[in-house]
């Protein structure tokens, strides 16, 4: 099974840049998870061509703040994952969004723009695929994508979105 993740998309309307990058990465996915941060609620719309797993974030629209929660916790597989934002300053902030999932087997989430990969000691993996528009000159744009096979077998990578 394959997810596409984004976060931070940042994005007022669906862009040709932004669909080519959901057609060449997720045109396979099985679902789509959004981090928060989509903008406009035209762009939601359009990830719904997808199953779509989606919270609000801090720079949402009001529209979207009312139809998205601020933290879902899905069952993929066998799987528990759990999606938030994020809230506050970068650091301590993945120490902040583990404490509010303690069930869950993923945790996926945006707000800093940093791409993160982390498999805690405790086997939890923490993922922020970064932001669609970067935050240059630090981190160039990225999404992410969760691989499950198998009982709990589960592969996340970052792709990065240069040219």
């Amino acid at each position: 099974m394959k997810i596409g993740v984004l976060s931070d998309t940042h994005l007022r309307e669906v862009t040709p840049d932004f669909a080519g990058v959901v057609e060449r990465h997720f045109q396979d996915a099985d679902a789509v998870i959004h981090a928060g941060d989509t903008v406009a609620y035209g762009v939601y719309a359009y990830l719904q061509q997808f199953p779509l797993y989606a919270v609000a974030g801090n720079m949402d629209s009001p529209v979207l703040k009312e139809v998205l929660d601020s933290t879902i916790l899905i069952r993929i597989k066998n799987i528990k994952i759990g999606v938030m934002h994020g809230f506050g300053i970068p650091h301590p902030i993945e120490k902040n969004i583990v404490s509010e999932f303690p069930g869950a087997d993923i945790i996926v989430y945006g707000h800093t723009h940093r791409p993160l990969v982390n498999q805690l000691p405790d086997g939890k993996l923490v993922f922020n695929p970064g932001s669609f528009m970067g935050n240059k000159p630090e981190y160039p744009p990225s999404i992410g994508l969760i691989h499950i096979s198998g009982e709990k077998k589960v592969k996340a990578e970052i792709v990065y979105l240069t040219d």
